[in-house]
């Protein structure tokens, strides 16, 4: 893939779970292809030759099945990329924690004040000290 497209997910391109073998892959393939060739999908025939040919090289070379990136295995994921939906939508996560007291907030709000202070203080230089040598220009 050259470097100047984004990074893909082979398993994502053909629709098939992480780890799938070569036949399974060259299955989804020939499903997908046929979508492709309809127009139907975001990918092309060739994001489809492509993204066997990774997982049929990886079946070989495991150290090449390396550097893919892993999605969370959700059933509707093999739905993305989509034209109207390109990325999965977004699902906050239920807070853990309890809330700041205002009490707290404002400590946090004085302390972070302080550091970017001491920091800013930090990034200005010394002054010159004028030894009294040099005349005024």
């Amino acid at each position: 893939m050259p470097a100047s497209q984004p990074a893909r997910n082979p398993y994502l391109v053909l629709g098939v779970p992480f780890g799938t073998s070569g036949q399974e892959a060259t299955k989804a393939f020939a499903r997908q292809s046929r979508r492709a060739r309809r127009g139907i999908g975001p990918y092309t025939l060739e994001d489809l030759t492509w993204a066997l040919h990774e997982i049929e090289h990886g079946e070989h070379d495991p150290a090449a099945d390396a550097g893919l990136y892993r999605v969370p295995a959700l059933p509707e994921a093999t739905a993305w990329p989509s034209p109207e939906a390109p990325d999965p939508p977004v699902r906050p996560l239920p807070r853990r924690t309890e809330p700041r007291t205002p009490q707290e907030v404002e400590a946090l709000r004085g302390a972070a004040a302080q550091e970017l202070l001491k920091s800013a203080l930090a990034a200005v230089p010394d002054p010159v000290e004028d030894d009294g040598d040099t005349a005024p220009a």
